[in-house]
């Protein structure tokens, strides 16, 4: 399931936050720049919402931890209008569109994370498949082998 940090210094609100995206989600919540902090060094998750309750140079900054610890993080910024520009964040959704329009963003963020997820684990299943049907060249040997756990150097499988 994927996780997700929300953190605002707006306690009913990253409440409210909590209860909404935790029928998705494993939500984790931050009351303070601090405490998000320690949680960005501690734990994994794959979305960072933000709110307006934060000043942009915290915003900006969480940013960069979240994503220097974990690539693949995205940020979903939260504004009171949302013609504001947020270049920190992958998306930005106003707080006047209402709370069913960010569980829609964030369900649309896991649900693309998901997607890549299974695509990369297909990808390697597919790989290690066709690499157990070609035949390997085994160096200590010098001829074609196929690489089989089950061999031994008295039974080679054909």
């Amino acid at each position: 399931m994927p996780r997700v940090l929300v953190v605002s210094r707006d306690v009913p609100l990253l409440r409210t936050r909590d209860l909404m995206l935790g029928t998705f989600f494993s939500v984790l919540t931050a009351g303070t720049v601090a405490e998000a902090r320690n949680l960005i060094e501690e734990e994994r998750f794959d979305l960072l919402v933000l709110c307006h309750s934060l000043t942009e140079q915290e915003c900006s900054q969480l940013t960069k931890s979240a994503q220097l610890r974990r690539s693949t993080v995205k940020v979903l910024a939260t504004s009171p209008r949302g013609r504001d520009v947020k270049p920190w964040a992958d998306k930005q959704i106003g707080v006047d569109l209402g709370s069913y329009e960010l569980v829609k963003a964030c369900v649309k963020r896991a649900t693309r994370w998901r997607a890549a997820q299974d695509a990369s684990r297909a990808r390697l299943k597919s790989e290690g498949e066709r690499a157990w049907r070609e035949p390997q060249t085994c160096g200590l040997v010098g001829q074609f082998e196929r690489l089989d756990p089950r061999w031994t150097p008295d039974r080679r499988t054909g």
